[in-house]
């Protein structure tokens, strides 16, 4: 991770330039140090505005650069450390129910959770890094699901917590 104090002024006149050339002229590396630096990147329109709306993520960034340049561990990394964050970020509201965002999710974002954990899983894989990641991946899988049958279910008085208990005994 990289902890730079970098003022707006100096990002929008001379780092993001150089940055949106090397993106454009497909520098290894660029996008990836874009997805670092998102924040200042996402706090200027003028230089969001400079890439294509498609990459206006750090993990679309990420993803990006690893289309260019398949092996770049570091890349990869950063794109795992992303999604378990996400992950996390959907089950830190346990056992009250699945995050999609700020709200609940409903069944059909269940749906999409579920393949986005399939995709962290891929992921983690692809860069050595399951076994890190291997009981997030599980508790997410598991509670995508049973959210899912929870919400199918339509009784929601004794809550999720509830419904768990139930699942368990």
């Amino acid at each position: 991770k990289l902890n730079l104090s970098i003022r707006t002024p100096l990002f929008e006149r001379v780092l993001f330039p150089s940055l949106q050339q090397a993106m454009h002229s497909r520098v290894p590396g660029s996008f990836r140090l874009l997805a670092v630096l998102f924040s200042k990147l996402h706090n200027s329109k003028t230089c969001l505005n400079g890439i294509p709306e498609e990459l206006h993520s750090p993990e679309m960034l990420l993803r990006e650069e690893l289309r260019l340049n398949p092996d770049d561990m570091k890349a990869g990394l950063q794109l795992v450390d992303l999604l378990a964050r996400y992950a996390s970020h959907t089950l830190h509201e346990l056992p009250t129910g699945v995050l999609y965002g700020m709200d609940g999710a409903s069944i059909t974002q269940c749906d999409e959770l579920l393949s986005f954990i399939d995709d962290f899983r891929h992921t983690a894989i692809r860069f050595g890094v399951l076994d890190t990641y291997k009981e997030l991946i599980a508790d997410g899988t598991f509670h995508y699901n049973a959210y899912k049958t929870y919400l199918q279910n339509g009784d929601f008085s004794d809550g999720y917590s509830e419904f768990l208990r139930k699942l368990k005994s």
